[in-house]
């Protein structure tokens, strides 16, 4: 199908009043979203699709969504605006739930810096909520959908009927549950950007409510439960920050929305000494890896080789405030000392301080895309290596936690081809080596997951976690093709290492028993026991050879 000079390749997405195409301007090549009024509409309605187009045409901001061209097609209006790859934050919000905070920051500072873009110019979105903002494939946000906006200077009901109520329940201000349009202006906006932050903090719209009687009576009288007691991680400055967005009296938001954008740009510096730093998970792959024997465990995430791991965590100085920055060095620096204490939140609150500075920074977008790996966030951490990668092709890290990334999202193939550019970038990089053989191994091809195994054992250090951690991994590749002998050294050897390493005691208690020494299984399956909980799909397991093993010695 044709619509103008563009031609459709498919269906984005369709409601009450449009539907939104996938089209490419045989003009141009470039490809759109062409969105089309949907036929029968009445003169209101159209007037209101037009002035959403010729509002978006006088925006020019990179997180506003762009429009290429507007027309009519067979008695429809039409409008063709920027492709955005990726999904709605009502999206992201319900597949991985509320978003981590220094994500959250980086967000919304540009998004109201667009809102004071479009303010400038004397338009108004009035429809601001989860749904209307883009997140791109590469984490770019931006504003979309004004289909409700309004010129600033205009006055009374505009194109809404008299006492009709303007916004979506849940989001909407207090003068639009009011259906009090004269009082609606740009503090109106701020209320609802403040709104969709509060649901990106806490996964839910400020108020609730079982019909729209409760929640007209909610939006006036109420106030909402502040992110930061809903979700402790929340700082006590940025929930505050929500929480006066979300004022009833206009007058007592934030004047602009560029106010908003340079008190959201604040507000983590403003509490970041009171919050204590939290563990995370380290970067290294975990996989579940069946065996021959019928068993299965998974193995830990460790540290990289050449690190030490302590048990204790190390405080990372919090970032100085912003009448002191820090240089982009001391800030990256910070960044790079939180990944290493596995601290994901004060990695993010550096490296978001680099951003606000330059948004591009390669190194910094990496930074955030391991933070995000440390809190199992594997498609933020993509997004963020990717486009730290763009800029640096050839960083290895990178690769080889994006490799992770994709490992854990079972994107086998675009993981190994991270893994192999790595090792084919720095053939004696041990994680890279590690990795990829791991790789291999859950693909069934165990002898080449072995050969690189072989050659990160070589080039380990010696007593170090990592390595522990590595021949644990290819100890499994000889149990799985049957080589219990050859297992068993280098399961004894990782718990030299490290006796507390998951899984270690259970293996050694399976090349024990297929060697047929029934006393060392036993001891072995007992400490095995003592480190599973009851769920753990190996604790069954181990329980029924035990038995077998004691039943073998007459007990």
């Amino acid at each position: 199908m044709q619509i103008g000079e563009f031609y459709v390749l498919g269906e984005l997405g369709r409601g009450a009043m449009a539907v939104v195409y996938h089209a490419r301007s045989m003009r141009t090549g470039v490809d759109v979203a062409l969105k089309l009024l949907a036929p029968g509409k009445n003169p209101r309605q159209q007037e209101r699709f037009r002035r959403e187009a010729e509002a978006l045409m006088i925006l020019n901001h990179p997180n506003i969504v762009g429009v290429h061209g507007f027309g009519e097609f067979n008695g429809s209006l039409y409008m063709a605006m920027e492709l955005i790859p990726g999904e709605g934050l009502d999206e992201r919000i319900e597949r991985l739930g509320p978003l981590p905070v220094g994500y959250a920051v980086e967000l919304f500072v540009p998004l109201a810096k667009a809102l004071g873009h479009a303010h400038e110019r004397r338009i108004l979105h009035r429809d601001l909520k989860p749904a209307n903002v883009l997140i791109s494939a590469a984490g770019k946000p931006y504003l979309a959908d004004f289909g409700l906006a309004k010129d600033a200077d205009s006055q009374g009901a505009d194109l809404t009927m008299e006492g009709a109520l303007v916004g979506t329940p849940g989001f909407w201000s207090p003068e639009q549950a009011l259906a009090d349009h004269a009082n609606v202006g740009p503090a109106t906006d701020v209320y609802g950007l403040g709104a969709t932050l509060y649901a990106a903090l806490t996964g839910k719209a400020p108020f609730t409510g079982e019909s729209l009687t409760e929640l007209v009576v909610a939006v006036q009288d109420k106030v909402p439960t502040p992110p930061a007691k809903l979700r402790p991680e929340v700082p006590r400055g940025l929930s505050a920050v929500c929480m006066r967005c979300l004022e009833k009296k206009p007058k007592r938001r934030y004047p602009s929305a560029n106010a908003l954008a340079k008190a959201l740009a604040e507000s983590l510096y403003a509490t970041s000494s009171q919050r204590s730093s939290r563990r995370g998970l380290a970067l290294q792959l975990a996989l579940a890896v069946g065996v021959s024997v019928g068993a299965a465990w998974w193995l830990t995430r460790g540290p990289a080789e050449g690190s030490q791991e302590t048990q204790a965590t190390t405080e990372v100085a919090p970032p100085p405030p912003p009448t002191v920055q820090a240089s982009r060095e001391q800030l990256l620096e910070r960044g790079k000392a939180a990944l290493d204490e596995e601290d994901a939140l004060a990695a993010e609150d550096a490296f978001v301080a680099v951003l606000q500075l330059d948004p591009d920074d390669p190194v910094a977008l990496i930074g955030m895309g391991e933070a995000a790996l440390l809190r199992d966030d594997f498609h933020t951490g993509i997004d963020y290596l990717s486009r730290g990668l763009e800029v640096l092709p050839e960083d290895t890290r990178a690769l080889i936690s994006r490799g992770i990334g994709y490992a854990k999202l079972e994107r086998w193939e675009e993981a190994r081809s991270d893994f192999e550019l790595a090792v084919s970038l720095d053939p004696k990089d041990p994680r890279a080596l590690r990795n990829l053989g791991m790789v291999h191994t859950i693909g069934g091809d165990l002898r080449t997951g072995l050969d690189y195994f072989d050659k990160a054992v070589a080039l380990s250090v010696e007593n170090d976690r990592g390595k522990a951690l590595l021949l644990l991994n290819r100890a499994i590749a000889y149990v799985q093709l049957g080589e219990f002998t050859k297992a068993e050294p280098d399961v004894r050897a990782s718990m030299a290492i490290d006796p507390e390493l998951d899984g270690s005691h259970y293996l050694l208690a399976i090349c024990l028993y297929q060697a047929k020494n029934w006393e060392a299984a036993a001891v072995a399956f007992e400490d095995a026991l003592e480190r599973f909980s009851p769920s753990d799909p190996r604790y069954e397991i181990a329980q029924q050879k035990l038995a077998t093993c004691r039943a073998r010695l007459g007990r």
